[in-house]
């Protein structure tokens, strides 16, 4: 909720960071989806507050390297994005 807002400057750039440094195989694919799952909440959740993170979350999502990786995280990525 509202106590949360505070906090999104600091770990917002952190999950993006994690996201775009994303490199396809097994060991990573559990960070990614949960990254992904984190952000998937925050952009529902706090849509207003993340404007300033759309350019880099957009390219993080969209990287063949998270878009092209096994089908349960594909899918959270499509999800992310609609």
């Amino acid at each position: 909720g509202v106590q949360v807002l505070a906090h999104v400057p600091s770990f917002m750039p952190a999950l993006l960071q994690l996201l775009a440094a994303h490199a396809p195989s097994d060991e990573h694919e559990v960070l990614a989806a949960a990254v992904l799952s984190s952000l998937h909440v925050l952009v529902a959740k706090l849509s207003a507050f993340v404007g300033p993170y759309v350019a880099q979350l957009l390219q993080a999502v969209c990287k063949p390297a998270v878009l092209d990786t096994a089908a349960p995280l594909r899918e959270r990525a499509r999800h992310l994005l609609q």
